[in-house]
C-alpha cells in the first residue's frame, strides 16, 4: 500500500459524498485538503512499520513543523498511518508526533482495516 493508493481508495470512496477533497503536492504541506458544510481540515499519509517498539513517523523536511503549527491555529489535521497488516491508524491534531512508542501508538491511535473502510466511516471521522 502506497500512500497515493490511499488518497485513491479516499477519492473513490467520498466521489458522490457532500465533501470536496483536494491533493496537494508540496514539500511541507500534507497531502489533501478536505472541506463539507461543518468545516475542513488536512489529512497526511504515512506507511508505518509497526512491527518494532518504536514508530518513526516519515515526515518530509519541514512537514511535522507545519502541522503542529496550523493545530496551534486552530486547523483540523489528521495523519492516516498504514501498517503491513493493512491496519490504518488515525490520529489527530495535537496527538501527532514524530515518533511514538508501540504502546502510545495503539493508544493514540484509531484503528480500522483497509478493507472495512468506507464512505460512511472517512465522513465520521472527518465531520461530515
Amino acid at each position: 500500500m502506497t500512500e497515493h493508493q490511499m488518497y485513491l481508495k479516499m477519492k473513490d470512496l467520498l466521489m458522490e459524498k457532500p465533501i470536496k477533497i483536494q491533493r496537494i503536492e508540496q514539500q511541507c504541506v500534507p497531502d489533501l485538503f478536505f472541506r463539507h458544510k461543518h468545516g475542513g481540515g488536512w489529512i497526511e499519509f504515512k506507511v508505518v512499520d509497526t512491527r518494532g517498539f518504536n514508530i518513526k513517523i516519515p515526515f518530509r523536511p519541514g512537514q511535522f513543523f507545519w502541522i503542529k503549527d496550523y493545530v496551534l491555529l486552530g486547523e483540523q489535521i489528521y495523519l492516516f498511518c498504514i501498517d503491513m497488516n493493512a491496519v490504518l491508524w488515525i490520529i489527530r491534531n495535537r496527538d501527532i508526533a514524530q515518533e511514538y512508542s508501540i504502546i502510545d501508538f495503539k493508544t493514540i491511535a484509531k484503528p480500522i482495516y483497509w478493507r472495512d473502510l468506507t464512505a460512511s466511516i472517512l465522513l465520521n471521522i472527518l465531520g461530515g
